[in-house]
């Protein structure tokens, strides 16, 4: 049986909050962390949606670094049903992962280094946090470090006298690794929620230039709109070069 880390319990929040702000002089406060994995989840699974064709029936989505490093990808498939006379119209199935190799078989594919992804994110990012990114090299530095502090978190607490280690952020992922012939062997899997967003419905229909849209993403629809106040608060607070040691900063901007 697998060791299992809670998202909310376990160090990588304050890891990764660290490493930030070591790193690139970010400044993100702890309790905002799971809301941006929820966005980058998201927002993959939509960048798959919004561009999917029952006539492409894979098509798949790799993020890279700004040096073009692998960080982590995701692919979506449709599932025809077996009987072509069935009411049924099919399935989207979403898988995701850490290696490259588990793409090249894609009937089409997609990066980051676009438009549409960077909008998505940014979508999202209001619809959840009351916030946008001003710099679009942050973003991009953003979810590379983001999905690789879930990684890096598997790998500092897995050894070959552990059990397999998982880390479950509920709903939103389940990460794991094993080992087979005694090399390390690193696992994603989409949660419920982010596998909804796929569902077989006249949604997944649309294409992304018509539904993406930061002016339509409403107030209401954010996940943690307390965790939002909280933000704008510590927003406002680090301003100061009193509050803010100079040359740190805030990725994120709170939006009215």
């Amino acid at each position: 049986m697998a060791k299992v880390f809670k998202f909310d319990e376990c160090s990588l929040t304050g890891n990764l909050c660290a490493e930030l702000k070591d790193k690139y002089s970010m400044l993100i406060p702890e309790y905002l962390i799971g809301g941006f994995y929820r966005v980058i989840f998201r927002s993959t699974a939509q960048m798959l949606k919004y561009n999917s064709n029952k006539k492409v029936h894979t098509i798949g989505f790799a993020f890279k670094d700004k040096n073009g490093q692998f960080v982590y990808g995701a692919k979506l498939t449709f599932v025809a049903p077996e009987d072509e006379e069935s009411e049924d119209g099919g399935n989207w199935n979403l898988d995701m992962t850490f290696y490259p190799a588990d793409l090249e078989d894609v009937d089409s594919s997609l990066d980051n280094f676009n438009d549409v992804f960077l909008t998505i994110l940014q979508t999202e990012l209001y619809s959840a946090m009351r916030s946008h990114c001003t710099s679009n090299e942050d973003l991009n530095i953003l979810v590379a470090e983001y999905i690789n502090a879930i990684r890096d978190f598997l790998d500092q607490n897995s050894n070959e006298s552990t059990e397999d280690v998982e880390l479950v952020m509920d709903e939103v992922f389940t990460a794991g690794v094993g080992f087979e012939k005694g090399q390390k062997v690193f696992s994603l899997v989409p949660g419920t929620a982010i596998k909804q967003i796929v569902k077989n419905d006249d949604e997944t229909e649309k294409k992304a230039d018509n539904v993406i849209d930061i002016s339509t993403a409403k107030k209401d629809d954010a996940t943690t709109p307390a965790a939002a106040y909280m933000y704008r608060s510590y927003y406002n607070s680090v301003q100061t070069e009193v509050a803010r040691p100079q040359g740190y900063y805030c990725p994120f901007v709170p939006v009215d």
